[in-house]
């Protein structure tokens, strides 16, 4: 995937790698992704025009960038890439990583995804983390801060070229955005007719807004956060079982 970032009047461009594809072929991905997609795109959508703004689209106005985007095809890479970088981060925060999932699209099995690894960095201190920062950065980090989630540090790192390879959402543990990322990404995996749902509807949501990022995020909220609630169910269904 490759997004373009424009800030004030410099044009910048930005970058982005999950699980196995198993038991099911590409033709199963492609099966009614667009009638699908476009009922679940018209639905959040309509849900995204009462959307406030988020903290982070007004850190993307103040800044006057504006990102275009595209998802592409499940790539196997995506899990071999976290497997090495999961394994650098760890070197460079050292006995304060708590643990390191992988989450997001890249981390759901046969769905397309903007081609960025997103990592969940589970900490015991937000202090020794930002001790951490200068070796983050050697291993090409930026550090973005909070960039407009309460608790978090957030770190974004571009490949050569210039194009995003790699987000860290840092989380000291017990927060709440802990279980609510890896709820989801685990019941997307458990429920594959959901997951390819949300694959069309992120496909959808790509053609109909190609420059458009505030429109794409607007278009999947209704979605995320309906399923982060059935995930979060869910999960606590399967510890109460044990």
């Amino acid at each position: 995937m490759v997004f373009c970032c424009k800030l004030a009047n410099r044009k910048k461009t930005i970058p982005t790698p999950t699980l196995p594809l198993k038991g099911r072929g590409p033709q199963f991905i492609n099966t009614k992704l667009s009638d699908a997609g476009s009922r679940a795109a018209a639905s959040c959508l309509r849900y995204a025009s009462q959307l406030n703004n988020s903290p982070v689209r007004r850190l993307r106005q103040t800044f006057k960038i504006t990102m275009s985007v595209r998802v592409v095809a499940p790539d196997p890479d995506w899990l071999i890439s976290f497997a090495i970088e999961s394994q650098r981060i760890r070197g460079a925060v050292g006995g304060n990583v708590v643990a390191l999932h992988h989450i997001g699209s890249t981390a759901i099995a046969e769905i397309y995804a903007k081609p960025i690894v997103d990592m969940l960095l589970v900490v015991a201190d937000f202090e020794r983390l930002d001790g951490s920062t200068a070796a983050l950065t050697e291993m090409g980090y930026k550090a973005m801060g909070e960039f407009g989630i309460p608790g978090r540090r957030y770190f974004r790192k571009d490949g050569s070229g210039g194009l995003r390879t790699h987000h860290l959402h840092s989380f000291v543990v017990g927060h709440s955005a802990v279980d609510r990322h890896l709820a989801f990404r685990d019941y997307m995996n458990a429920n594959p007719s959901a997951a390819q749902v949300y694959c069309a509807l992120k496909r959808n949501l790509a053609a109909q807004h190609p420059n458009s990022m505030d429109a794409d995020m607007d278009g999947k909220d209704a979605f995320i956060k309906q399923h982060e609630t059935i995930a979060l169910a869910w999960r606590r269904s399967l510890t109460d079982a044990k």
